[in-house]
């Protein structure tokens, strides 16, 4: 009788922790989503249950339908708050075997790497016909308008299904210590890939944060180079006017005079001002003749 009487208590765990807002992530008057924290089957583990007491996913009727859409967009917010997982790693849906006595719909990650993977079982509960997808139960209601239980045989069958096929590739094995391994390597992978990401996606800040071409302020910080000030296009356009009346010099002077250096120039301007104070050298008789 003890031990009903715990295996029960159990059963009532997530509705007591809903009351009591704890592990709480979303909360609205219809529904709830927790994390789940004590037995998370993957990284990214929660749990949205209704305010209304349900006991599982073959007690929904189509009366339910507007219930289960308020739901999965709780189910939707809480996937965008993992900004570094895509929805597309995630699974949206219900177990046909649920330990809970309250109705509860599971957003998981896809790797189910967790320390509580420990049993075949563990894995089996998502990924056989023991897991039925949100859109699946949206449909069997709209069409049928209930559940189906699966039969105790048939349960038990899938409970303990062999070989384990990997979600993410063709690997497949018998030996489920093996495979947990398999799915660690992904999650590893996967992981290394997130962080590789946000390291390059720091390092493009850090490059839009500094001007490539070295062109900065006196005070460390980055010049704006397509806006530059009043002043810097008053000093280029100084230095191009100098530059010109340089060139214009050079051009008014002999070959080879050096503005850097007016020597030569100086010595050239002297020897005109020196033949020019010659005395005139008048032609004698008879080179008059001859001319």
């Amino acid at each position: 009788m003890q031990e009903e009487n715990d295996v029960e208590f159990q059963r009532g765990l997530l509705t007591r922790k809903m009351e009591a807002g704890e592990d709480v992530v979303i909360q609205t008057d219809k529904a709830a989503v927790l994390r789940n924290v004590i037995l998370p089957k993957a990284q990214y583990h929660f749990v949205v249950l209704p305010k209304e007491d349900i006991a599982n996913v073959t007690a929904l009727t189509r009366d339910h339908l507007q219930l289960l859409d308020h739901m999965m967009e709780l189910a939707n917010q809480t996937i965008e708050q993992q900004k570094h997982l895509p929805s597309s790693k995630f699974l949206v849906g219900f177990k046909m075997e649920s330990f809970m006595n309250r109705l509860n719909m599971h957003v998981i990650s896809n790797d189910f790497c967790s320390d509580t993977m420990r049993r075949i079982q563990h894995w089996n509960t998502f990924n056989t016909d023991l897991f039925i997808t949100y859109q699946a139960v949206y449909a069997l209601l709209k069409v049928k308008g209930s559940i189906e239980p699966l039969s105790p045989d048939t349960a038990e069958k899938l409970l303990t299904t062999r070989p384990f096929h990997c979600n993410q590739c063709r690997f497949i094995t018998g030996n489920f210590n093996k495979f947990k391994e398999h799915l660690q390597i992904h999650w590893q992978r996967q992981e290394n890939e997130r962080i590789n990401k946000m390291n390059m996606l720091q390092l493009k800040q850090s490059f839009g944060n500094m001007n490539i071409n070295g062109n900065f302020k006196n005070d460390g910080s980055r010049q704006n180079v397509g806006h530059r000030s009043e002043n810097h296009i008053v000093e280029n356009k100084q230095q191009f006017n100098s530059k010109q009346e340089r060139q214009e010099l050079h051009v008014t002077s002999p070959v080879g005079t050096n503005l850097t250096n007016p020597r030569p120039y100086k010595k050239w301007y002297n020897k005109k001002k020196q033949n020019s104070q010659m005395p005139e050298v008048k032609p004698t008789t008879e080179s008059a003749k001859k001319i």
